[in-house]
């Protein structure tokens, strides 16, 4: 059916997440396991489960690939790779445990 990714026969595209509907992305999103997907935008949804590993592995990004990412879209990732405390840390510390693979790095929570 159109709109549908079944992760199990090969890794969906970014366009293809982008074009599935949404409670298929919401289903995905749950069975992930990421916090507060219903709260998403699509386009912070798709860089959450794909940054989740349907099909794809860890997804690595770079600091500059984190830095263009907006707050909503930095947590959702946090959520994903059970960063500590991700809501709590300042968007530097937190692009910093991203970068670092969702370690916790000890930055201030203030």
């Amino acid at each position: 059916m159109a709109g549908d990714i079944d992760p199990t026969v090969a890794k969906p595209t970014r366009a293809e997440m982008r074009g599935a509907h949404l409670e298929h992305l919401h289903a995905l999103a749950g069975g992930l396991g990421i916090r507060g997907y219903r709260r998403l935008r699509r386009e912070a949804l798709v860089d959450a489960v794909l940054a989740g590993g349907v099909s794809l592995g860890e997804t690595s990004l770079g600091w500059g690939d984190l830095e263009r990412k907006n707050l909503a879209e930095l947590h959702a990732l946090a959520s994903t790779r059970e960063v500590p405390r991700y809501r709590l840390l300042r968007r530097e510390t937190l692009i910093s445990a991203l970068a670092a693979g969702g370690e916790d790095v000890g930055g201030d929570a203030s």
